[in-house]
């Protein structure tokens, strides 16, 4: 099956550009079916060597993100309301980053190496290739809400913008939050609170200017860093089931 997604894709490479979407969605449709009979199996999987992959794909995101935001930042020219602009994106960049690589990804991968081996290709389908998705898309959507604000800075977002910035965040915060459920741990309620709060503001997102949009959330996921620094799960107990975790 998974060898009918790469010939799709391969397919994708000599189809016009406007007929290539139909086969990278097959390639996709092919790859989730794949990774649904896989889960079946017993695999030999390494946690550290697959917990690193997956963050490595986050991490090369947010450093696109950065790069689109530097990207369009050149082409205007440079005031102190964009350097503000750049400093915010990188500063909830780094808010973000924190938000999965603080103490979330370490914790999966522990919890992964916790796993029977009738389990763990479970747990790697669930809790990294499939959840990441999500997360990715957030990461994207964060970039383009950062480029529509180095733009126009003064302007409010237009529905696009807004829906990028705060869905995108939401994506972020709540994949990495979807996959410590799945894993097993009880996700710190801030996390779930600093979502509702920030889909709630939605609405004023596209009133005010978009710089202040995008600092208001940055400064969101950064409360949100600070306070699961005292919050964050430790207790794994690695018993024949699943892995209970309990916050502090």
């Amino acid at each position: 099956m998974s060898s009918l997604g790469l010939l799709a894709i391969l397919t994708a490479m000599f189809l016009p550009p406007d007929r290539r979407f139909f086969a990278l969605g097959a390639a996709a449709i092919l790859d989730v079916i794949a990774a649904l009979r896989a889960g079946r199996n017993e695999w030999r999987l390494f946690s550290g060597h697959f917990s690193e992959r997956h963050g490595l794909f986050v991490i090369i995101a947010l450093g696109e993100a950065l790069i689109a935001a530097g990207v369009t930042l050149s082409d205007q020219p440079l005031s102190g309301q964009l350097l503000m602009v750049a400093v915010t994106a990188v500063a909830g960049s780094c808010a973000l980053w924190w938000t999965y690589f603080g103490w979330a990804k370490d914790l999966l991968e522990e919890t992964m190496r916790s796993q029977s081996p009738a389990r763990i290709g479970r747990y790697a389908r669930d809790v990294y290739s499939f959840t990441h998705f999500p997360l990715i898309f957030g990461v994207i959507g964060y970039a383009i809400s950062v480029e529509e604000t180095i733009a126009h800075p003064s302007d409010p977002l237009a529905v696009p913008g807004m829906l990028a910035l705060g869905v995108g965040v939401c994506l972020i915060v709540g994949g990495t939050a979807l996959a410590l459920t799945l894993a097993g741990v009880r996700v710190p309620a801030v996390r779930w609170w600093m979502m509702i709060g920030l889909l709630a503001s939605f609405p004023a997102l596209g009133l005010i200017p978009a710089w202040v949009a995008l600092a208001l959330v940055s400064l969101q996921v950064a409360g949100l860093a600070l306070v699961e620094r005292g919050q964050r799960p430790t207790a794994i107990q690695p018993a024949s089931g699943s892995p209970n975790i309990s916050s502090r």
